[in-house]
């Protein structure tokens, strides 16, 4: 009865929370794979039923969190192929890159924006946004747990001793598309098509939010090293992610601190440290914090210089302790060729001798 429940709830959940942690208690009191693979494949096929759009069925979105927790929970296993296709299929292609509003709509809930007040709270934020816009927030995020599943995927193989070369290639070209994607997405400001219909303004700062965070996601999955014998991740500390991301796409992810809409810039920030301080993420991430330097606001300012004193202790502290075999992944000093590198490609510095751009960098 409880797992019918449970059942039920992934299929016609109310919320976002109720699909996702409804799929992660059928992971957890369904101990027979046979069975787990029975029940998953139902909740799939009833899914795609309904149909994966907006216009099919109002639990659209429920059902994306749904299908994202089922890839992190077995589904990498049992359901690759299934799960590739409706990402590329109805995520990507049905979803991400369609715009369904028109461009008189936009505007017109431009200008409801406009009129009514709100604060930089990302729940107050949250209520202006479309059905169209959280179900693209909830299409990442489903494209995250699906590359996690695909990491974990591979980790397995290797443990298994497995000939299958072709897990890991897989898993490297799919995060490396999903963050071309997702730069994109960033680049243009949350409007993917740029065709003026990605939505209002809060609407694409939010998609831009959703993207960055969805790249510091995936690049913190990527140090995922082995599954511990109770099935947990275990993350590999300190190792860098360029391996996987480009330093594009490296340099696009930086301007996201620079955003003209501070709750995009406070919510980035607050991730960027959180993964930092676990040290899921590489050096490289740390010389995002000399952005700082280019605020005039000195309360956000202050935020990201204390995170980066930090960040410092932290990895000094591993230093003095040597828990980890390759010291420059850790030493805070081996930072600044990151840091020197990232600012000289940054948007406002484009004239080597332009004064006021090296004040600016200076400062």
């Amino acid at each position: 009865l409880f797992c019918n429940n449970n059942n039920k709830y992934s299929e016609t959940a109310s919320t976002t929370k109720q699909a996702k942690y409804a799929i992660k208690c059928l992971n957890a009191i369904i101990l027979d794979e046979n069975e787990k693979i029975k029940i998953y494949g139902d909740i799939i096929d009833k899914i795609k039923e309904a149909g994966l759009s907006l216009e099919s069925t109002p639990y659209f979105r429920y059902h994306l969190v749904a299908l994202g927790m089922i890839a992190i929970n077995g589904g990498h296993l049992f359901f690759p192929k299934m799960l590739r296709s409706i990402v590329q299929k109805f995520i990507v292609q049905g979803l991400l890159l369609k715009d369904v509003r028109t461009e008189l709509e936009i505007e017109t809930l431009q200008k409801c924006e406009d009129e009514k007040e709100h604060n930089n709270e990302l729940a107050s934020i949250y209520e202006f946004i479309s059905d169209e816009v959280k179900a693209k927030h909830e299409g990442i995020k489903l494209l995250v747990r699906w590359l996690f599943g695909l990491k974990l995927n591979s980790i397995l193989v290797i443990q298994e001793n497995q000939a299958d070369a072709n897990s890991m290639y897989t898993y490297q070209k799919a995060a490396s598309n999903a963050f071309q994607l997702l730069k994109t997405i960033i680049k243009t400001g949350g409007d993917l098509n740029e065709n003026d219909r990605g939505g209002t303004v809060l609407e694409k700062a939010f998609l831009k939010l959703t993207a960055a965070l969805a790249m510091i996601k995936i690049a913190s999955n990527d140090a995922l090293s082995s599954v511990g014998s109770n099935n947990e991740p275990v993350f590999q500390k300190s190792t860098s992610t360029l391996d996987i991301m480009t330093v594009h796409q490296w340099h696009c992810l930086a301007t996201v601190l620079l955003d003209p809409q501070e709750f995009v810039r406070e919510k980035f920030l607050g991730k960027l440290n959180k993964s930092l301080m676990s040290l899921n993420l590489g050096l490289e991430f740390v010389a995002y914090f000399a952005l700082g330097g280019m605020f005039e606001n000195n309360a956000f300012r202050n935020k990201m210089k204390t995170f980066l004193h930090l960040n410092m202790v932290k990895r000094r502290d591993i230093v003095k302790s040597r828990l980890t075999p390759n010291l420059k992944s850790v030493v805070p000093e081996c930072v600044m060729p990151f840091v020197i590198h990232l600012l000289a490609n940054m948007p406002f510095f484009t004239q080597h001798d332009d004064i006021d751009q090296l004040e600016k960098l200076k400062g």
